[in-house]
């Protein structure tokens, strides 16, 4: 019994690990800021750019997360997890899409589109952060929503101000974790060397 207990422990620690490295806060702020700049320029290339944040995440888990921590064949109910985090992420999209079109259909006013938009937006990132075990993400959700909120209530130019202030808090989170990450797990060489 104890040793089941443990080895969760020791998988739920190796899972959170993969966290740690601040990629997923580091495409966040880059999401957010790139979303300023694309409002604030009103060129529709910076849209595009919004992508770079999930290029970095996949790259950076790539070239840094898993060289140092390597790859890890987590249990059958943590794939289930994921496996329903996939279905969630459809059924999220096409919420939105309808949200969307009911808005468009019975033009609803902003403000009412923007707190329904901001209440979905929290128990989206919270069920996220449920089955992720990645308590951070509900304070992104939490940051997105406001957002949103702001938005309806005081305007778009407001809204861009949030997320770019948001967006920034967000990077310097990303910037600690990396670097702490990094200092914490050196490459396997270079811990080698490090001890001679």
């Amino acid at each position: 019994m104890n040793s089941n207990i443990d080895l969760k422990k020791l998988e739920r620690k190796a899972w959170t690990s993969y966290f740690d490295d601040g990629l997923f806060d580091l495409m966040f702020a880059i999401i957010l800021i790139t979303s300023v700049i694309r409002t604030v320029t009103d060129n529709a290339w910076f849209t595009l750019m919004m992508f770079s944040g999930v290029i970095i995440y996949i790259l950076g888990k790539r070239f840094i997360t898993v060289p140092r921590l390597g790859r890890v064949k987590f249990s059958s109910e943590r794939v289930e997890r994921q496996s329903k985090l996939t279905i969630i992420l459809g059924i999220v999209f096409l919420i939105t899409i309808g949200i969307l079109v009911l808005s468009l259909q019975f033009d609803l006013p902003s403000l009412l589109s923007s707190i329904i938009m901001s209440i979905f937006i929290i128990v989206v990132f919270g069920i996220f952060s449920y089955l992720l075990e990645f308590n951070r993400m509900i304070i992104y959700g939490i940051m997105f929503a406001v957002s949103e909120g702001i938005s309806g209530f005081y305007g778009e130019t407001a809204g861009t101000y949030a997320n770019l202030v948001f967006g920034i808090i967000a990077f310097c989170i990303a910037c600690s974790y990396l670097i702490r990450f990094i200092s914490n797990y050196p490459l396997p060489g270079k811990e080698v060397a490090n001890a001679h």
